[in-house]
């Protein structure tokens, strides 16, 4: 059997869209480990943009 990472963690989890909110505390904690100010990577949208390029987002564009 194949299965995506996406699908993975949400059956793993038992939580719909888990990858993505896993992915979306990412800034807040690296924010924390790295010691630099919260706006730095939260304000940005980088790590959306990174998400949709690797696991697909259908409004997402190029």
């Amino acid at each position: 059997m194949k299965m995506d990472g996406k699908s993975f963690y949400d059956l793993a989890s038992g939580y719909t869209d888990a990858l993505r909110q896993m992915y979306n505390i990412l800034p807040s904690v690296l924010t924390r480990v790295i010691g630099w100010p919260a706006t730095e990577l939260t304000g940005s949208n980088d790590f959306d943009e990174l998400f949709d390029r690797a696991y697909g987002n259908p409004n997402f564009e190029l």
